[in-house]
């Protein structure tokens, strides 16, 4: 079962994710807060497995309730629910520790979907700003920045956006054996150990391919 939880000052947006939980047999509805405030109060009861996160509050900023949950509650994977198509709030939002980003115009039938991909791959992001914003960051730490191959870009691109390591061989044309072979060397040149970290390093540098 999968738990989630909203933060949303619009009370449309928080009955419209419970609906979808309620008629969603592996996902459970965890509880809304119209702020930040009222999230922690909750949180001190009980944590979500997914929080959908809106970054427009009226009188909060979305990114420091993004940094504080997760600086306090770092199993809690954060997802950026907007309606703002936009690459600067995306990478501001990976770098307050959002693992995940989607718009608001998403039909409700596909966010099941969304809630499962970041629950059991640790992130996951509209597949429309892949475009725009796949692979932007400066030296993290002592780890310099590596050199990366045209093939290293495509596979931490699209671990970027959530895929898995049979997607991307699909997409690329690889065998699976390949990709986790590459997945491993962008592992060891950043010096990370997980996907996640991966996809967060790779949604805060831009490039195209």
């Amino acid at each position: 079962m999968i738990t989630v939880g909203v933060v949303d000052d619009h009370m449309i947006v928080l009955d419209g994710i419970r609906a979808m939980a309620e008629r969603t047999d592996d996902i459970e509805y965890w509880g809304g807060a119209s702020s930040g405030r009222d999230l922690l109060e909750m949180m001190a009861g009980g944590l979500p497995n997914v929080l959908l996160l809106d970054l427009r509050l009226a009188s909060e900023n979305g990114f420091e309730i993004c940094r504080h949950v997760h600086e306090l509650y770092p199993s809690v994977r954060i997802v950026v629910f907007t309606a703002h198509g936009n690459a600067a709030l995306l990478r501001e939002s990976v770098r307050a520790g959002a693992v995940g980003y989607i718009l608001k115009d998403a039909s409700t039938r596909r966010i099941p979907d969304v809630l499962r991909h970041v629950h059991q791959n640790g992130s996951y992001f509209d597949p429309r700003l892949a475009g725009e914003v796949i692979l932007a960051i400066g030296p993290s730490g002592p780890t310099a920045d590596p050199e990366l191959s045209d093939r290293e870009r495509a596979v931490l691109a699209m671990i970027a956006n959530g895929r898995t390591n049979v997607e991307i061989a699909r997409e690329l044309h690889f065998s699976h054996h390949t990709i986790k072979i590459v997945v491993s060397d962008l592992l060891a040149k950043f010096g990370v150990a997980r996907r996640t970290e991966l996809a967060r390093i790779a949604a805060e540098r831009e490039v195209r391919f």
